[in-house]
């Protein structure tokens, strides 16, 4: 006769999917590709729902399979490109009308960027 314990259940915490998109689903819910960030906090008001899709976000697309660890490497990796690519494009260094517009040609991508890595550092 084998007696166990319920309360002590050290199988279930492995059980737990470790995927990002599984994460997301299980801790936040993932209803038609929406994720609801409404009362987390440090959340601002644009990013109080989020879309993630594979068809929309290729960060997602290429990283939703991914374990937390290596999830926390990509984010970080992703903020470095963007910190890097911002310090290019500042407006302190627009000296002539040739670099206003080449900065403003390369604005819609950067603010698309900014949204992008907001919305996945502020999941996170």
């Amino acid at each position: 006769l084998l007696v166990l314990d319920r309360r002590d259940d050290p199988v279930t915490p492995l059980l737990s999917q470790w995927t990002y998109q599984a994460m997301v689903h299980e801790l936040l819910g993932l209803n038609n590709h929406r994720v609801i960030l409404r009362g987390a906090p440090n959340v601002s008001k644009d990013l109080e729902e989020v879309v993630l899709s594979a068809n929309q976000d290729d960060f997602f697309k290429t990283n939703r399979h991914k374990n937390f660890g290596e999830l926390g490497e990509a984010i970080q990796t992703m903020l470095k490109e963007y910190q890097k690519q911002t310090q290019q494009h500042n407006t302190s260094n627009l000296n002539t009308i040739e670099d206003m517009q080449n900065f403003m040609d390369k604005f819609p991508e950067l603010r698309s960027r900014s949204h992008n890595v907001s919305k996945h550092v502020a999941i996170m």
